[in-house]
């Protein structure tokens, strides 16, 4: 009788782990600060493949731009910046 138990928490386990609901995409965050050069970056991850990037840096007296790049099947996809120059 409790062999059977645990035969049915086993396969409850296993169908709940198999949901098909891919992870969720993991972010870091780093941060540089060289003389006027500050930039902070995100980086998002999925199952151990880079899914996307943004910064946004300031360059001083020389302005600040936001970048955002996007991944698909291990490859660069798409790229976006707007910015101030001065």
């Amino acid at each position: 009788m409790r062999s059977k138990f645990w035969i049915v928490v086993l396969i409850a386990t296993l169908v709940g782990c198999s949901s098909g609901q891919p992870p969720k995409p993991v972010t870091y965050m780093t941060a540089v600060s060289a003389g006027d050069y500050r930039a902070v970056y995100w980086l998002d991850s999925q199952q151990g493949q880079v899914i996307g990037l943004a910064e946004q840096a300031w360059q001083g007296d020389y302005g600040s731009y936001r970048s955002e790049y996007a991944w698909r099947d291990g490859s660069l996809r798409a790229i976006k910046r707007e910015g101030t120059q001065r």
